[in-house]
């Protein structure tokens, strides 16, 4: 021991960092995982019921509006607790999204019952922020073109859908209404996608999932 160098040490060392090439390589070449890294990648099991937990919610609230709310805010609070950073992003994305539905009501592309915004329909956009922010892991390594085309479709035709059960009107009737809607969930999509990045990056590891499903 007593003719073990300084030197010695820094032979083991660079020869202990000469090994394992693929390792190095995967790390190199993999950026996204910087991004999601800090937070358990779900399998798709968790995929599957965080799903079906979603339309249930999405259900709850166009169907039952405003006689759900309870439920609707006892499922939200679940989530958060369950899914620590999920409020925090929850705030920040479904704050945009009722600002964006704010603007759609105030041009007369979409109607309600209730004057305003009905409660139900601000409980569904933090819902569907918690969702996002819930599904990051598998989220952020999708192609952003990917994201884009199914946030758009998927959110016009959430809208269509909640006029074929009588949640909301469309004054400007089906075709006009969904091109806006249209456009304006894909503009979202892309506001999502680098908000949920950049939360992502700054507080991911803070927030990792708690538990696997």
């Amino acid at each position: 021991m007593a003719g073990y160098s300084f030197r010695d040490q820094q032979v083991e060392a660079s020869h202990a960092n000469s090994q394992s090439p693929k390792a190095q390589g995967s790390v190199a070449t993999s950026p996204i995982l910087s991004e999601t890294a800090t937070s358990s990648v779900l399998s798709t099991k968790a995929v599957v019921v965080l799903g079906l937990v979603f339309n249930l919610y999405w259900a709850a609230a166009v169907l039952g509006q405003s006689q759900w709310v309870v439920a609707l805010v006892i499922m939200l609070v679940t989530a958060w607790a369950l899914f620590p950073g999920s409020a925090r992003f929850s705030l920040l994305l479904g704050g945009i999204g009722i600002g964006m539905d704010f603007m759609l009501i105030q041009a007369g592309v979409l109607a309600f019952d209730a004057e305003g915004m009905p409660l139900w329909l601000v409980l569904l956009w933090l819902g569907f922020a918690s969702f996002v922010w819930i599904m990051r892991s598998r989220l952020l390594v999708m192609p952003y073109w990917l994201l884009g085309l199914i946030g758009s479709l998927g959110g016009a035709m959430s809208y269509l859908a909640g006029y074929r059960f009588d949640a909301a009107s469309l004054p400007y009737g089906i075709e006009l209404s969904g091109l806006v809607l249209l456009l304006c969930w894909g503009l979202f999509t892309f506001v999502a996608i680098g908000l949920l990045t950049t939360v992502n990056r700054l507080f991911g590891g803070r927030y990792a999932k708690p538990f696997r499903f």
